[in-house]
C-alpha cells in the first residue's frame, strides 16, 4: 500500500483552512485541565434528576433530546475516559463538525442560466393546478432562511449557541430554500413552491455547525412531524450519536436528503451525514449531464441533480448563482416533496424508490448513483430521459481540495501503513530559525497522554522550511483517534505546537484459509487486533458476520468456484471495513450415485434391491418407476420392496443423500429393470355344474390378473383354448364324450397353471368321477 501523505501548513491562513475543512485542531498540546466538547450517549432514557446525578461535577452539559440519552458535555480527556467506563454509557465521542457544501459563483448572470436546473429534472412539466409539494412539511437544516419576497417560511428554530433567531446570517440556507420552494416569479420558481417550509438553523454565520446541533435539529423535526429533512452540509467525522438520531427520524417516517460533499473524485470521498444508511445521498451534475468536478464519489451515492451555476434566492432579497452538492440536495428535496404530495399516503421509502427507479442513468454508480433525478418521469408526465440542457457546458467548479487531496487526508490511516507528514515552519517571533522539530503521536483518545511514537529533527528551520517525518502506524497500536502533535522549538524556550487528529483504522485480515466441501466451506483468518466483528463476503454479498476468527459458509453448490473475501469491521465506524484480498474457493464434486444396482429374492409381490455404498453418504432413496418407494440410512445398502404385482417389469433407480444438504437433488443411478415372478396357479379350480355333455369350471381370482386362458384336452389332444377376460372366473365347456380322459387347465396372464383331470366310463354320457363344489365344500361324485 502506498505511503499516506499529510501536509500541515502552520501559517495562520493554512491552519484556518485545515480547521474549517477537515476537523478542529488545538493550538497547543492538551493539558489535563483543558476541556473539549463530547457527546455522551446513555444506554437507557433517564429523568432529569437521574441525569443530574450521573453528571455531578460537570459544569457545562446539555441534553439533546427529551429522553436524556444524548448529552453534550465539556470534559477533560480523563473525564471522557471515566464516562466511557460507566456501565450506563453506550459510547463517548468528540462533538464533530459539519460545514456548508457550496461556493458562490462570480459569473455574470444571464437569462440562459436562470432555470436550467428545473429544466434538467423536468420540474417545468408541472402545472399550477398540480399539488407541487402541498401538505408536505420540509425542514431545511442549514444557516437559516432570510426574509425574501419569494419565500414563505411557516416557522423555524435555531440551535446555534447564542443565536435564537432562525434568520439567515450567511446566505447558504436562503439559496437552498429557494431551490426547494421559491414562489413563481419572473426570476425563478422552486421545484415545490407549495411545501410547508421550515427554517432549522444548525450552521452559524461561517457556515459551520456541530453534531450536537444536528442531533437537536433532527429531534425537533421528529417532534414537529416533518416529512422531509434537507441537509446541505457535510463533515468527515462519523458519529454514532448522529446515526442513531437519523435512525429515529427514519423510524418516524421522515425522508432525509443530504449533499454527498464537494470533495471531488476519489475512491470514497462521500461525507457524512450523506454516508449514513438510508439517507438519500446526492451528488452534483452539470448542464451537460456530466459529473460536476466538485462532486464527491463513492458507493453510497444514490442520485445526482443540478449543482453547478444554480440560480436561486439570496439573503439580500435578490438572486445569485451558487454551485455545490448543497444545491443538488435541494433539487432532490423539492422533487421528493412533489412526488409525495401526489399521494400523501405514501411512505418516505416509497417516495425515495420512485425517484431512484425513474432516474436517468448517466454512467458509473460511484459517480452518479442511480442517475439524474427525473421528476417528470416520476410523476408519469413523460416516459423518456430528459436530454442534457446544454451539451457543450464547460464545468469550472472545483473541489474543496483541488491539488494533492491525499496530502490533506488526515481522517484515517490503516494500521501498518507508512505516514509521511510534511510541516512548514511558521514565522518566529524573535530570531531567524527554529532549531528543533518534534513529532509525537498520543492516544488513542480520550487518553491522549499515552505517547505511542516520537521522532525529532535538529537543524536550522527558517520560516517556510518544509520538514518531513515518515513513520509507520505500528500494528501494535490500538485502534481509535490519536493526536498527532508537531512542535517547533528555538533557543530561549520559544516553541509553537500544532495538533491534529488521526484515526487509526484496522488493517485487512490476513492468513485466509479456505476448506471447501460440497455444499459448504469453512473460512478462517488471522486475528486483527481490536476488531470485534468480521464479515465474510462471497461473490460480493455478505454471507456471515461473526466475532470469531472463522465461519462456515452454507448454501453453496458442488463443483463451483466462488470469490471470497474477509473484512474487519472498524469498531469505531461500523460503516468502514478493511477488506482482504480476493480468494477463489472451488467446492468439491458431488457424491457419486449408488453403483451396481442389483435385485435378489425376486418373488411375485416382493424383491430385494442392493447397491454399492458411497463413502460420506448419510443414506439412499430408492425409486420404482420414477416414484420414491423407500429410504434407508447408511450403512445400509439394501432394501426390500413389497406390494408389487406378479409378472410385472419394474424400473428401479437410487439416489445418494448428502448429509451436507439433505434437500439437494443429486443424480439418479442407472436404471435396473426387474420382472417379478408369476403368481401361484388359480386356487380352488373345481367343477360346479355337470350335465351329460357339459361341464362348468370355477376358480379363485388371481391378484393383478387381466385375462385367463382355459384349455381342454381329450386323451392328450388339445380340443379347445378359450381366453377369458378378468374379472370373470368361470367357464362352461360343451361336448363331453364317453370313454374319454379329459385334462382341463386354467392360468392367469401372470400366474402358473391349475390343472384338473376327469374321465368318462365309455358307457354313459357322464364322467365316471368328478369333483363338485357345494356350499363351499368339495365332494367326489360318481354319476348314476
Amino acid at each position: 500500500m502506498s505511503p499516506k501523505i499529510i501536509k500541515i501548513y502552520v501559517s495562520l491562513l493554512s491552519i484556518l483552512f485545515i480547521f474549517n475543512i477537515l476537523q478542529p485542531v488545538s493550538a497547543t498540546v492538551n493539558s489535563e485541565a483543558e476541556t473539549e466538547e463530547y457527546l455522551v450517549v446513555y444506554k437507557q432514557p433517564a429523568t432529569s434528576a437521574v441525569l443530574q446525578s450521573r453528571t455531578t461535577g460537570i459544569k457545562q452539559k446539555s441534553s439533546l433530546n427529551k429522553q436524556n440519552t444524548t448529552v453534550l458535555m465539556k470534559l477533560t480527556p480523563s473525564q471522557a475516559a471515566n464516562f466511557q467506563q460507566d456501565s450506563t454509557v453506550a459510547w463517548v465521542e468528540p462533538n464533530g463538525k459539519v460545514s456548508i457544501q457550496s461556493e458562490t459563483n462570480p459569473d455574470r448572470i444571464n437569462q440562459e442560466h436562470l432555470a436550467w436546473g428545473n429544466l434538467a429534472i423536468g420540474s417545468q412539466f408541472q402545472s399550477t393546478q398540480d399539488p407541487r409539494g402541498e401538505q408536505i412539511k420540509v425542514a431545511v437544516l442549514d444557516t437559516g432562511i432570510a426574509q425574501h419576497p419569494a419565500l414563505i417560511v411557516k416557522g423555524g428554530v435555531s440551535f446555534v449557541p447564542g443565536n435564537t433567531s432562525f434568520e439567515d446570517d450567511h446566505g447558504h440556507g436562503t439559496h437552498v430554500a429557494g431551490i426547494i420552494a421559491a414562489q413563481e416569479s419572473e426570476h425563478m420558481t422552486g421545484v415545490a413552491p407549495n411545501v410547508d417550509l421550515y427554517a432549522v438553523k444548525v450552521l452559524d454565520a461561517q457556515g459551520d455547525g456541530t453534531h450536537a446541533q444536528l442531533i437537536q435539529a433532527i429531534e425537533w423535526s421528529i417532534e414537529q412531524h416533518m416529512n422531509i429533512i434537507s441537509m446541505s452540509f457535510a463533515g468527515s467525522q462519523y458519529s454514532e450519536a448522529v446515526k442513531q438520531a437519523i435512525e429515529r427520524a427514519q423510524a418516524a417516517g421522515i425522508l432525509i436528503v443530504a449533499s454527498a460533499g464537494n470533495w471531488g473524485e476519489g475512491e470514497d470521498t462521500i461525507m457524512y451525514p450523506a454516508k449514513y444508511d438510508g439517507v438519500v445521498s446526492v451528488g452534483a451534475s452539470t448542464a451537460a449531464n456530466k459529473r460536476a468536478n466538485l462532486s464527491s464519489t463513492g458507493t453510497r451515492l444514490d442520485l445526482v441533480a443540478p449543482g453547478v451555476s444554480i440560480y436561486s434566492t439570496n439573503k439580500q432579497g435578490g438572486y445569485e448563482l451558487q454551485s455545490g452538492t448543497s444545491m443538488s440536495a435541494a433539487f432532490v428535496t423539492g422533487a421528493a416533496a412533489v412526488v409525495w404530495s401526489q399521494n400523501v399516503q405514501k411512505t418516505g421509502d416509497e417516495v425515495k424508490q420512485s425517484l431512484v427507479q425513474h432516474a436517468t442513468s448517466l454512467g458509473a454508480s460511484r459517480e452518479f448513483g442511480y442517475g439524474l433525478v427525473n421528476l417528470a418521469k416520476s410523476l408519469g408526465l413523460i416516459d423518456d430521459p430528459l436530454p442534457p440542457y446544454q451539451a457543450d457546458f464547460i464545468d469550472v467548479s472545483t473541489p474543496v481540495l483541488t491539488e494533492s487531496k491525499s496530502d490533506y487526508s488526515v481522517s484515517a490511516t490503516v494500521r501498518g501503513d507508512i505516514v509521511s507528514v510534511t510541516a512548514t515552519a511558521p514565522a518566529l517571533t524573535s530570531g531567524t530559525a527554529w532549531t528543533k522539530v518534534y513529532l509525537g503521536v498520543n492516544g488513542p483518545l480520550p487518553d491522549d497522554k499515552t505517547r505511542v511514537y516520537t521522532i525529532s529533527k535538529t537543524g536550522s528551520f527558517a520560516k517556510e522550511t518544509k520538514v518531513t517525518f515518515n513513520f509507520r502506524a505500528d500494528r501494535s497500536w490500538l485502534l481509535g483517534v490519536y493526536n498527532v502533535i508537531i512542535t517547533f522549538e528555538a533557543s530561549g524556550n520559544a516553541s509553537k505546537s500544532f495538533t491534529f487528529k488521526e484515526t487509526i483504522t484496522p488493517e485487512s485480515p490476513e492468513n485466509i484459509r479456505l476448506t471447501p466441501s460440497r455444499y459448504k466451506a469453512s473460512v478462517a483468518w488471522g486475528e486483527v487486533k481490536g476488531v470485534a466483528d468480521y464479515e465474510v463476503i462471497v461473490d460480493g454479498s455478505v454471507k456471515s458476520r461473526t466475532s470469531n476468527k472463522s465461519a462456515e459458509i452454507t448454501g453453496l453448490n458442488p463443483n463451483k468456484s466462488y470469490q471470497v473475501q474477509v473484512r474487519a469491521v472498524d469498531p469505531s465506524n461500523a460503516g468502514k471495513h478493511a477488506t482482504s484480498s480476493t480468494y477463489t474457493l472451488t467446492t468439491l464434486n458431488p457424491l457419486p450415485v449408488p453403483g451396481n444396482l442389483s435385485a435378489s429374492n425376486i418373488k411375485d409381490t416382493s424383491m430385494t434391491i442392493s447397491w454399492n455404498g458411497v463413502t460420506g453418504a448419510s443414506g439412499y432413496i430408492i425409486y420404482r418407476t420414477g416414484e420414491k418407494v423407500g429410504e434407508v440410512s447408511s450403512p445400509a445398502t439394501s432394501i426390500q420392496l413389497t406390494g408389487l404385482s406378479p409378472a410385472v417389469e419394474y424400473r428401479i433407480s437410487a439416489r445418494t443423500i448428502d448429509p451436507e444438504n439433505t434437500t439437494a437433488t443429486g443424480e439418479l443411478s442407472s436404471y435396473l429393470f426387474v420382472t417379478t415372478a408369476n403368481a401361484p396357479a388359480p386356487a380352488n379350480f373345481v367343477a360346479t355344474l355337470v350335465t351329460t355333455e357339459t361341464i362348468t369350471m370355477k376358480w379363485d381370482a388371481v391378484p393383478g390378473a387381466k385375462t385367463y386362458t382355459f384349455t381342454i384336452s381329450a386323451d392328450g389332444k388339445l380340443i379347445e383354448t378359450k381366453a377369458i377376460t378378468a374379472p370373470l372366473t368361470t367357464y362352461t365347456y360343451s361336448g363331453l364324450k364317453p370313454g374319454k380322459l379329459y385334462t382341463l387347465r386354467v392360468s392367469a396372464n401372470n400366474s402358473n397353471v391349475a390343472e384338473m383331470i376327469v374321465s368318462t366310463d365309455g358307457l354313459g354320457s357322464l364322467p365316471s368321477t368328478l369333483k363338485i363344489v357345494m356350499d363351499g365344500k368339495t365332494y367326489t361324485a360318481t354319476p348314476y
